[in-house]
């Protein structure tokens, strides 16, 4: 079963599709699971004390069959593969049941947090887009930006975020899809802080969607 933070309304995000990647090279450190039911009251106290609404509920997720793009060989290998879509509205925070994506018991706990301080951010609802690409882009800007966002009114989250980046970087394997995978891909690994050179090209459309100019993007 995947775990797959997203984004809120189009489900939760980002540490985005970053657990996702390869089915085969998802860690799962079963010493140092964290639970939800462990975590619940401290992510209240943190999404009420950032602003969240005082009515919002805290539940476990239900898994979904896989939505997300992904190559031939994955789907025939993973046609009925589940994934944990963490995601929240106005009336509910809903997140996985247990997490056991990092080596510490520190940073699991650190990502039910991130979700809790995450919900608590006003979330603009995208527009419409019809293009897997356009939209993956448009998406990954939203990110950014909220990314930002969550930082600046929880700045106790920075190393633990900058950690769980890191922990991701480390394991995650070159996209050796379709070009358009393999760019959103570059896009992906820079924002979570990687710093290789991609090239020019890319570097131009970073820019663009890490400065949140979406209107360049075509």
């Amino acid at each position: 079963m995947n775990l797959n933070p997203w984004e809120p309304e189009e489900s939760i995000g980002s540490l985005w599709h970053a657990l996702v990647g390869k089915p085969d090279a998802r860690p799962h450190h079963a010493d140092v699971e964290v639970s939800l039911d462990s975590m619940r009251a401290r992510m209240g106290v943190l999404l009420r004390g950032l602003g969240g609404g005082r009515d919002i509920a805290i539940d476990e997720v239900t898994p979904q069959r896989v939505r997300s793009r992904r190559s031939f060989r994955q789907r025939i290998g993973h046609a009925d593969e589940l994934e944990i879509m963490p995601w929240c509205s106005a009336e509910q925070l809903a997140v996985p049941r247990e997490v056991a994506a990092f080596g510490t018991r520190e940073l699991n706990e650190a990502l039910y947090l991130w979700w809790a301080a995450w919900a608590s951010v006003p979330v603009t609802a995208p527009s419409p887009c019809g293009d897997p690409l356009q939209s993956d882009l448009h998406r990954l800007a939203r990110n950014l930006r909220r990314v930002q966002t969550v930082l600046s009114v929880a700045p106790g989250l920075e190393a633990a975020y900058r950690a769980m980046c890191g922990d991701l970087l480390a394991y995650r394997k070159a996209n050796t899809g379709s070009p358009d995978e393999r760019q959103v891909e570059m896009l992906l690994r820079r924002g979570l802080g990687d710093t290789a050179d991609f090239g020019t090209a890319h570097a131009a459309l970073w820019d663009s969607v890490s400065s949140g100019n979406t209107h360049r993007i075509r």
